[in-house]
């Protein structure tokens, strides 16, 4: 593959150095890798890197243009701050939402698509460092604009499996007594063998 018309800079993947820790290293990968656009081309983070991140118990999702809060964990401190399924998440740190997605969420993403970008995106708007707080702009359902703080407080593997949700890699069931139903849910070499062994 000719890498010289894809946008890649010569020094995007010399950029590495030994003072670089393993999320700086990995989060070069994902930047790197995120100039390809497509939607196929993944890195799994190691289990340090994600044990080290964290999100608020809030699920968003891009709806108008707008990051809207579409689902809620129970949480003391969501409902002490009385956050709400419809909010609409105006600034984060100060920096309005398409500030944020343009520097420091979609330069990580590798989609092929700007729905594609989009839906991924806004799921890790408010990721940080586990146990940091986060400063919010949320206007709420009566429109009514006002300044949470939340705690990036759950791990970054159970908010990715409760934004994406889990599916088994491979499903089965019969649906009528001729008709049968298989999904294959993932190209895992296991989950192959097991489908081929079905």
């Amino acid at each position: 593959m000719d890498l010289r018309n894809c946008g890649w800079k010569s020094n995007t993947i010399l950029q590495t150095s030994t003072e670089q820790t393993v999320s700086d290293y990995y989060m070069l990968l994902l930047k790197s890798l995120a100039l390809l656009h497509d939607g196929h081309t993944r890195i799994n983070l190691s289990e340090e890197v994600i044990l080290q991140l964290g999100h608020p118990p809030v699920k968003i999702r891009p709806i108008e243009g707008k990051a809207i809060i579409v689902d809620i964990k129970d949480d003391d401190e969501l409902q002490k701050e009385h956050i709400q399924i419809g909010s609409e998440i105006v600034k984060i740190d100060g920096y309005s939402v398409p500030d944020v997605l343009a520097k420091d969420v979609y330069p990580y993403i590798c989609a092929s698509t700007q729905q594609a970008l989009e839906d991924e995106g806004y799921n890790f708007l408010l990721i940080g460092n586990r146990g940091t707080k986060v400063s919010i702009d949320i206007r709420d359902v009566q429109g009514q604009i006002r300044t949470v703080t939340l705690t990036r407080n759950k791990s970054l593997g159970s908010h990715v499996m409760w934004t994406f949700g889990f599916r088994q890699p491979l499903e089965h069931k019969i649906i009528d007594d001729d008709i049968a139903y298989f999904a294959l849910n993932t190209f895992g070499e296991s989950e192959i063998r097991q489908f081929d062994c079905a």
